[in-house]
C-alpha cells in the first residue's frame, strides 16, 4: 500500500495488514488501527493525531518525527520501532513494548507508560516531564539528557544508572540523583533525610516504623551508590 501523504482521516483500518506500507507524511488522524499489522511500515512523519493503534503491531516501524499526541496505545507493540523526534505528548502507551525503541528527542510530556516496557530504549534527550511511569520497566534505557521533571516513578525498575530501584519487601524505592520515591511518596532526597517523625506519620500510618529501621541504610545506599546525573538543566 502506497500512501505518502495519503489522507485516511477517521478510517477504520482494524486489523488490516499494512506491513512495510508506505505511508510517510500520510494524515492518518483518529483513524481505527486496533490490532494492525504495521510491523517494518514507514510513518515517517505522519500525523497518528486520536489514533487508535491499542494492540497493533508496529514492530521495527519508522515513525520518525510523527504525531502520535494523545493516540491511543495501549498494549501495542512497538519493538525497535524508530520514534525519534515523534510527538506522543498524552499518548496512552500502558503496557507497550518499546523494548529497543529508537525514542531520542521524543516528545513524551505527560505519557501514560504504566507498566511499560522500555528495557534498552534509547530515550537520550527525550521530554518526559510529568510522565506516568508506574512499574514501567527502564532496564538498560539510555536516559542520558532526558527531561524526568515531574515524573511519576512508582515501583519503576530503574537503568541502575541515572534511576536506580530497590524492593524492601513493604515499599518499592525509587530514586534519581535528587528524588526518592517511596512507595506514593516522592520527594526530594534532602527533605525526606529532614522529615521529622510527625511527617512521616502523616503519610501513612504504617510508614514510621519502616521509616525509623529504613532510613539510615537508605542514607548508606544512596551515599555509596548515588544515582548518575541526568546532565539536563530543569
Amino acid at each position: 500500500m502506497g500512501g505518502e501523504r495519503a489522507n485516511l482521516q477517521g478510517l477504520n483500518l482494524q486489523g488490516a495488514d499494512l506491513k512495510r506500507a508506505n505511508l510517510q507524511f500520510a494524515n492518518l488522524e483518529g483513524v481505527n488501527l486496533r490490532g494492525a499489522d504495521l510491523q517494518f511500515a514507514n510513518l515517517r512523519k505522519a500525523s497518528l493525531q486520536d489514533a487508535y493503534l491499542r494492540t497493533a503491531d508496529v514492530q521495527f516501524a519508522y515513525l520518525r518525527g510523527a504525531d502520535l499526541e494523545g493516540t491511543d496505545l495501549q498494549f501495542a507493540n512497538l519493538l525497535g520501532a524508530n520514534l525519534q523526534d515523534a510527538n506522543l505528548q498524552g499518548a496512552n502507551l500502558q503496557g507497550a513494548n518499546l523494548q529497543f525503541a529508537n525514542l531520542q528527542d521524543a516528545y513524551l510530556q505527560d505519557v501514560y507508560l504504566h507498566c511499560g516496557n522500555l528495557q534498552d530504549a534509547n530515550l537520550e534527550g527525550a521530554d518526559l516531564q510529568e510522565a506516568i511511569l508506574q512499574d514501567a520497566n527502564l532496564k538498560d534505557a539510555n536516559l542520558k539528557y532526558t527531561n524526568l521533571k515531574g515524573a511519576y516513578l512508582r515501583g519503576t525498575i530503574g537503568n541502575s544508572k541515572e534511576i536506580k530501584s530497590i524492593q524492601t519487601g513493604k515499599y518499592e524505592i525509587v530514586y534519581t540523583i535528587d528524588r526518592l520515591q517511596i512507595g506514593a511518596e516522592s520527594h526530594l532526597i534532602l527533605e525526606w533525610w529532614g522529615f521529622e517523625d510527625k511527617s512521616i506519620q502523616a503519610m501513612n500510618g504504617d510508614m514510621l516504623v519502616w521509616w525509623q529501621h529504613w532510613k539510615p541504610i537508605l542514607q548508606t545506599i544512596i551515599k555509596i551508590s548515588p544515582a548518575r546525573g541526568l546532565e539536563y538543566e530543569i
